[in-house]
């Protein structure tokens, strides 16, 4: 589906700059932005999980621990939104950072990779949801 590509797109665009961030031997990110994401990130594995057993049960609609497929996704699709604007204010935060500095060069390689993660995170979560909705409509 289109929006399974675009999963693959988003987690290329989030795997290939931190690759090319690491083997340029760029400076580390900010402990301060790291702790945060890895925050978010324990939340996301768990909405794929999630997401994965609704779609391999989709076939039989009958129940994901006795409810129906259609019944899980929403409130998977609203996970994944709360993430969504968890993901938004930290790239706000992040941006506030950046322009509050006085000097544009003390923004560094580190930072536009940390909005980058950012975004790419929240539009996998975007594509998450979009492919939710689609297989629900099927499923209808």
């Amino acid at each position: 589906s289109n929006a399974a590509e675009q999963m693959l797109y988003c987690m290329k665009r989030i795997a290939e700059p931190c690759a090319e961030h690491v083997g340029n031997n760029f400076v580390p990110l900010p402990a301060a932005t790291i702790e945060p994401y890895l925050q978010l990130r324990a939340e996301i594995r768990p909405l794929f999980d999630r997401t994965i057993k609704m779609l391999r049960q989709g076939d039989d609609l009958d129940s994901i621990v006795g409810e129906p497929a259609t019944d899980q996704a929403a409130p998977i699709r609203r996970d994944a939104h709360a993430l969504q604007t968890s993901l938004s204010a930290l790239r706000q935060r992040q941006i506030n950072r950046m322009t509050a500095s006085a000097q544009p060069a003390a923004v560094t390689n580190a930072d536009i990779l940390y909005i980058n993660l950012l975004q790419e995170t929240a539009a996998l979560l975007s594509a998450l949801r979009h492919l939710i909705r689609g297989v629900t409509k099927l499923q209808e």
